[in-house]
């Protein structure tokens, strides 16, 4: 049988054309992880829900960073401590030598099972011990609801288990703006922390 040369080169230009197409279209839907870049501010939503934050702190320069979900962490100038300081429970009020070098900071955040925000951060690092009236940082998770909660607090999670730290000191007590929505308290290290109704018995450390 004779074949038409004209017809089967059309044949060929037109599957070519349509194999284009469909990679095309292939390349161009979005995938269950998108990452996003904003003032220096890398987010990556995954398909668990949980929003992946990168920012860079100058420890000379006082700043208020979007850690994700509409949360921030404020951070004053001299604030951080070098990394090579010491660091665990019973060091947390320690003197330390501040940092000079910029600080890549990885904040992941979810909701728990009742909505409350959940942030952990890393490296894991601790600040530069309160003095004076202005703590070294400040932590905003927001959640409206808590935030007109009188009950409601900021704990510290880790390995599983919540710790109410304001129990041991006066200084890292939670406060609120139902206003704004935030709840927030003075931190000391970086570690997980997660908003709670507190009932008497901290709950269990969520995971995403």
């Amino acid at each position: 049988m004779a074949f038409d040369k004209r017809a089967i080169s059309s044949l060929l230009i037109t599957s070519a054309v349509v194999l284009c197409a469909c990679t095309a279209d292939v390349a161009s839907r979005p995938t269950s992880s998108s990452r996003s870049l904003l003032s220096g501010v890398t987010s990556l939503l995954t398909s668990i829900d949980t929003t992946v934050t990168v920012i860079t702190v100058d420890p000379a320069v006082a700043g208020t960073y979007d850690i994700g979900r509409s949360n921030k962490l404020r951070v004053e100038a001299g604030g951080i401590c070098d990394l090579a300081s010491t660091y665990g429970v019973g060091e947390w009020t320690v003197p330390c030598l501040p940092a000079t070098l910029p600080v890549v900071i990885t904040a992941r955040t979810w909701a728990d099972q009742s909505g409350h925000p959940h942030v952990d951060f890393f490296p894991r690092l601790r600040f530069v011990p309160l003095s004076g009236l202005v703590p070294s940082a400040v932590l905003y998770l927001y959640d409206p609801a808590a935030s007109r909660n009188a009950t409601s607090k900021i704990l510290y999670c880790d390995a599983g288990v919540c710790v109410d730290e304001s129990l041991t000191n006066a200084a890292l007590v939670t406060s609120r703006d139902a206003q704004s929505g935030f709840v927030y308290r003075p931190i000391l290290h970086f570690s997980g922390y997660q908003v709670a109704t507190f009932d008497g018995s901290p709950p269990a450390d969520s995971t995403p």
